[in-house]
């Protein structure tokens, strides 16, 4: 909740948890929080006072906090679309830091009940703090952590049937990748194509045909296979790009994104080549973009558009076995550049959901600066 106020007074609303960790590295440390949340054992100690009697129960955009807050702070909260100064960056890199120290706190407690446990799993909102998940990550208490795609709000559903199967006598299996939507056949998206009088062609391969033109700095979109479940596209719904240079990002950001210039891309790596671009800390997979890694540094220049200011990346590893295709297609630019890493973002405009059906993706495709469409086998162009 803490967070969520945090993210109101820097003048974003509910569910942009997200840009204030992808603002935070801009920033210092320098604000003081410790009168609204501080550390304790067992976890933190929050004050209640912060948090408005009378919440607005309407628009998304009336603040949560109490005016006290922005006495404490010492300055007014930030107007929404108004300039972000180094003050606003500093209280983002201060949220993210006390916000980091809480959850060590609490996990500490944990591990001193569970002193054997080499594992972690947890979820929550929190949970999809990739930033603060590097610190548990980078603490060295743990082998592995273990986040689900879903581990918010939207993954309690999923929650519920598994206690209700494991209530009946039933034994759930697990979930071994995130692919759990819906996926259209080529028949489908030949009838799509057709009744929209597209310019495409049938391919033989196109995770090589992909490849190809993401080596030669083309911005594709990639419709393939069963849609992710989560909030994040994971190489099924997702736009790609060579993550070569920074230019290769701003473009992204120009033609087809439109969002905030501090927020940072995203890299896919081959799993088996994911320690040699990204310190991983021993631990094998991270397949759901739920932890940020520091880049290698003599590796990172190679990789521009995927590392952020403070040299971490949002990491996603693609296994054969989860997705063939994509793994593939990630292959295929490997051999062409050497580089087994692509950039990859959610197919998607500002503001609107990850594209779902083939009608979405090309909507999106001629709504923006894509240069090319890869859905299926089949190729289109604008």
């Amino acid at each position: 909740f803490f967070y969520t106020l945090m993210t109101y007074y820097l003048g974003f609303i509910d569910g942009d948890e997200y840009k204030v960790m992808g603002l935070a590295p801009y920033g210092k440390p320098a604000i003081d929080l410790s009168r609204i949340i501080r550390p304790a054992p067992g976890g933190w100690t929050f004050d209640w006072s912060f948090v408005r009697s009378d919440p607005p129960l309407q628009s998304p955009f009336e603040p949560l906090y109490a005016a006290k807050l922005t006495e404490v702070l010492g300055a007014r909260n930030r107007i929404p679309g108004a300039p972000i100064t180094d003050f606003y960056r500093d209280v983002a890199r201060s949220t993210q830091a006390v916000t980091e120290e809480c959850l060590l706190s609490l996990v500490d407690h944990l591990r001193a009940l569970s002193p054997r446990s080499r594992n972690l799993c947890y979820a929550g909102g929190l949970a999809l703090n990739c930033s603060a998940n590097r610190r548990l990550l980078y603490s060295g208490w743990f082998d592995n952590i273990y986040v689900s795609p879903v581990a918010s709000d939207r993954g309690l559903a999923l929650g519920c049937a598994y206690l209700g199967a494991v209530m009946l006598g039933d034994k759930p299996w697990p979930i071994w990748n995130a692919y759990l939507g819906s996926s259209y056949s080529d028949a489908e998206v030949s009838q799509e194509l057709r009744a929209n009088g597209c310019r495409f062609e049938e391919v033989d391969d196109p995770a090589a045909v992909a490849a190809d033109l993401i080596t030669d700095e083309k911005i594709i979109g990639w419709h393939q296979g069963r849609s992710e479940a989560g909030a994040r596209a994971l190489g099924n719904r997702s736009i790609l790009a060579s993550c070569a240079t920074q230019e290769m990002r701003d473009r992204v950001n120009a033609r087809i994104k439109f969002r905030e210039e501090f927020r940072p891309f995203a890299p896919s790596v081959l799993q088996e080549s994911a320690a040699e671009w990204f310190v991983t800390k021993g631990q094998p997979d991270f397949p759901y973009m739920t932890c940020t890694l520091d880049a290698v540094p003599d590796r990172a220049p190679r990789v521009a558009a995927v590392v952020h200011v403070d040299g971490t990346s949002r990491v996603q590893t693609v296994r054969s076995s989860d997705n063939e295709l994509y793994y593939a297609l990630i292959r295929h630019y490997a051999a062409r550049t050497g580089v087994p890493v692509i950039l990859n973002t959610s197919f998607n405009l500002k503001g609107q959901p990850i594209i779902e059906t083939p009608r979405d993706a090309l909507m999106t495709f001629y709504g923006c600066g894509l240069d090319a469409l890869v859905m299926g086998n089949y190729l289109v162009r604008k």
